[in-house]
């Protein structure tokens, strides 16, 4: 109905809203600079060990992470690899460990970025803030993980030459 679909619109500008106020705030120098907000979803980050609860906030020219305490922000022209990854739990409650996707049929939950300062990143547990509020409200088709991941590639793709020249590549 059209009742609702003007909500849904009115809950997704809401969301935007966040997100830009999100950004502008905790990154300001790279809102200054030009940088566009492309994507914006919940997620963990291992840091040291411990999973932090955050968000990654992906602009025209980086990857962010911010939350309580952490805020991490990754130039794309740094960016070497993107992996798409499993997180798998471990029998003494630690930190997940993370490997590449062992085999096609696994599905992917953690996205890994490797940079050429030999930095890695591991993100997991993305989330849509649309989709916790209902599922009823996103028409987009993909996991949120999936999304995020394609935002990324495209993205990395746009601000920089892939593969990196001048960077071994394993075969």
């Amino acid at each position: 109905s059209n009742t609702h679909a003007a909500a849904v619109t009115k809950i997704r500008t809401v969301q935007r809203e966040k997100k830009l106020e999100r950004f502008t705030k905790n990154f300001a120098e790279l809102a200054a600079a030009g940088d566009q907000l492309v994507t914006d979803y919940d997620c963990k980050v291992m840091h040291q060990g411990v999973q932090i609860s955050g968000n990654i906030q992906l602009t025209t020219g980086h990857i962010c992470f911010v939350s309580e305490g952490l805020r991490e922000i990754i130039p794309l022209a740094e960016v070497l690899s993107i992996q798409r990854s499993i997180a798998l739990k471990t029998v003494d409650n630690g930190p997940p460990f993370i490997m590449s996707i062992p085999h096609p049929n696994v599905i992917p939950n953690t996205l890994q970025v490797f940079t050429s300062k030999m930095q890695l990143f591991q993100f997991l547990h993305i989330e849509s803030s649309l989709e916790k509020l209902g599922g009823a409200l996103s028409t987009v088709n993909g996991s949120p993980f999936e999304r995020l991941y394609n935002f990324v590639d495209h993205s990395w793709r746009a601000a920089t030459t892939v593969p990196i020249p001048g960077q071994a590549y394993a075969e």
